[in-house]
């Protein structure tokens, strides 16, 4: 409630600031000398009626001395003139008040934003180093593969040969032979294979 008090009494100095002072506060009012009874009638500074004393008000910004009835502003208590005053300034503070409001960006929503970005940029980081890890992953257990079959050969390679060695008689040896040179060459190039794959 101070802060409005405050905030509005600074508003009404600014509205002197731009009303040009008329007459002083508690200087008579015009006596209206055409009037039949002078001594109790009087002229409004703005629409020059004559009206008595009692109808009259003077206006708290300009001092000018107004009829009641036409020419007053209750709201301020303040004449016509001086009261078109207080309105323009109000809507002025109200323009630039609201194109102020729409230039702010609200601090909440900035940091909110920021924590966003960070939030997403960790996402992507870890997403990058799961997939880094699952090609390792991968690539080992291809290798690991390669190396088994490799070894599967090079035994099934050795039993070839200690059959080869193993068997007896000239017509059986040279059956086995060929079937065991057979069985080592499509070996070797199995593995051969193997290799230039790697």
């Amino acid at each position: 409630m101070v802060w409005g008090f405050k905030k509005e009494n600074n508003f009404y100095k600014r509205v002197m600031k731009n009303i040009k002072m008329v007459r002083e506060q508690g200087e008579s009012p015009r006596v209206d000398v055409t009037s039949i009874d002078s001594m109790d009638h009087y002229l409004c500074d703005i629409c020059q009626s004559s009206i008595i004393r009692s109808d009259l008000i003077q206006c708290s910004f300009c001092g000018r001395w107004v009829c009641r009835s036409k020419c007053l502003i209750m709201e301020n208590v303040a004449c016509m003139n001086c009261y078109a005053v207080i309105k323009l300034m109000r809507e002025s503070d109200q323009r630039q008040k609201n194109t102020a409001s729409r230039k702010r960006i609200p601090k909440r929503t900035v940091i909110k934003d920021k924590h966003n970005a960070r939030l997403q940029k960790k996402r992507t980081d870890i997403e990058k180093k799961r997939q880094i890890k699952e090609l390792e992953l991968e690539e080992k257990r291809i290798e690991y593969e390669h190396k088994k079959q490799v070894a599967k050969l090079k035994k099934e390679l050795d039993e070839v040969k200690s059959n080869k060695s193993s068997k007896s008689g000239p017509q059986s040896d040279e059956i086995e032979g060929k079937g065991a040179d057979k069985g080592i060459l499509s070996a070797l190039k199995k593995i051969k294979k193997m290799k230039d794959e790697t």
